[in-house]
């Protein structure tokens, strides 16, 4: 039980503060157990005593937020990208983590970012859909994504010249 507990993480932190019509109420967390404190008074929810039901819809009702709150991207952010976020909380998840939040694992690696924008020029579209395109791509041949950028660039003259600063015309550009 301890272990499930553990899992539910339930995600509010120590003084985080929601504001309704009137009333501030402060949410704070102590381990197992969750007060809520305002002007009208405090009230504390003690999970360790809550029945295994309760729990069970805690932590599924905490991971459908979770998910939720991925999906939550900038308004014009593509499904694809919105379900990569997700894909990396489910494959988080998935993996056995007994741990709430994904670590923060090394940044990706500047060339990769700097030839998705150079095909987002190419390709006349948006950063959000190169990078779709390109994951998809990498996925298809079973290749590293910063592989597949690398060998773009050898074969692509047009993301070549962007990278090294030449614009070219128009008409030279296409996959």
């Amino acid at each position: 039980m301890q272990r499930c507990l553990q899992f539910v993480g339930i995600p509010l932190q120590c003084g985080r503060r929601v504001q309704g019509n009137e009333m501030s109420v402060i949410f704070e967390r102590a381990g197992l157990v969750v007060t809520a404190r305002s002007s009208a008074g405090t009230v504390t929810v003690d999970m360790g005593g809550a029945a295994r039901g309760i729990l069970e819809q805690a932590a599924q009702y905490g991971l459908y937020v979770r998910l939720q709150r991925a999906a939550a991207l900038p308004q014009g952010s593509s499904d694809a990208l919105k379900m990569a976020e997700i894909r990396k909380i489910s494959d988080w998840y998935n993996s056995g983590a007994t741990e709430w939040d994904i670590p923060k694992g090394p940044r990706e690696n500047p060339f990769i970012g700097e030839v998705i924008r150079a095909l987002a020029a190419v390709q006349g579209t948006t950063e959000d859909s190169a990078r779709v395109f390109a994951v998809a791509k990498a996925e298809k041949l079973r290749v590293s994504l910063a592989s597949w950028c690398q060998t773009t660039v050898a074969r692509n003259s047009a993301v070549a010249a962007i990278l090294a600063g030449d614009t070219g015309s128009d008409e030279d550009y296409g996959l």
